[in-house]
């Protein structure tokens, strides 16, 4: 049981994304609640209501997660740190909310009579009655579904990708088999490891670039995974790079060689890269999943 709590789970915190997700879910629950008046009340209740449930979502899925960035890794990120954090939102939520209710009430009717505690324990005893055990069951139907998904993916890609596909397409990019993948008429990448030295490597030996805030690591030349470490930016290295068709970010904080990768796995969380000799695991997001199985299925 306790190895399955801790299978890794999706969690990708982008405040963008998240406020995105936020604002029409409110305007269609506020729409709904204005023109079907569901709890009656009227449309300013409709819009207190749903300012502080917006609220609550805001604090729950942006706020927090900013105060707290090692608590919400991404890569440490499991299914029993989900439910956790599931049981802890529908509180959270439920605080907010009993407090905007009264709140709401003694403002404008001037009445004190649902502010008890009595009335918070049966609020809380719905929220233990539905709506914890409903995020649950959301969250493990929804690990089971991603992690069926991405198997399926990494299987398709690693049964597609053959041997005698692999030396078709290098025929036909020019490949030699006394030499590695052409440079494509680029120039061969030159970085300074101080102020008296300068590493320099064509595209193709580039095996993939690790971001490490303000630097990167970058690990080359297949047989000897020679590495450097340099302060650059990512983006910077793609610029460099140009339009060489075997270099492919997956992930923000990566750039891969895909000549050089071994087999794909795939978890709840995704897909892994894992390359061939050094032992690297490198993620893909998941908004790249779709062209990254393209990408790979058609260039290797």
């Amino acid at each position: 049981m306790l190895e399955f709590l801790n299978r890794p789970y999706p969690f990708s915190f982008t405040p963008s994304i998240r406020i995105k997700q936020i604002i029409p879910i409110g305007i269609c629950v506020f729409l709904f609640m204005v023109l079907y008046k569901p709890f009656g009340g009227d449309a300013y209740s409709a819009a207190f209501m749903i300012s502080c449930a917006g609220f609550a979502a805001l604090l729950t899925t942006v706020i927090i997660p900013l105060i707290f960035p090692k608590y919400f890794n991404e890569h440490k990120w499991t299914l029993k740190r989900n439910l956790v954090w599931v049981i802890w939102m529908n509180i959270i939520f439920l605080i907010i909310m009993f407090f905007a209710s009264n709140i709401y009430v003694i403002f404008r009717y001037n009445s004190f009579q649902d502010f008890t505690l009595e009335n918070f324990l049966w609020w809380f005893y719905i929220q233990i009655v539905f709506g914890i055990p409903l995020g649950i069951i959301i969250n493990l139907v929804n690990q089971y579904y991603l992690l069926k998904k991405h198997l399926k993916i990494a299987d398709n890609i690693n049964h597609t990708v053959e041997k005698e596909k692999l030396e078709q397409v290098q025929t036909s990019l020019g490949y030699d088999k006394q030499k590695r993948f052409p440079n494509n008429g680029l120039s061969p990448l030159e970085f300074e490891t101080d102020k008296f030295n300068k590493v320099s490597f064509r595209v193709d030996n580039l095996i993939y670039v690790e971001a490490l805030g303000n630097y990167i690591n970058i690990v080359y030349c297949y047989k000897e995974n020679r590495k450097i470490t340099i302060r650059e930016t990512i983006s910077n290295i793609e610029q460099k790079i140009g339009a060489s068709k075997l270099i492919y970010k997956p992930h923000r904080s990566y750039l891969v060689n895909l000549q050089n990768i071994e087999n794909v796995t795939g978890d709840s969380q995704g897909l892994k890269i894992h390359l061939k000799g050094s032992g690297k695991i490198i993620p893909v997001s998941r908004n790249k999943i779709k062209e990254f199985r393209t990408l790979v299925t058609a260039v290797l």
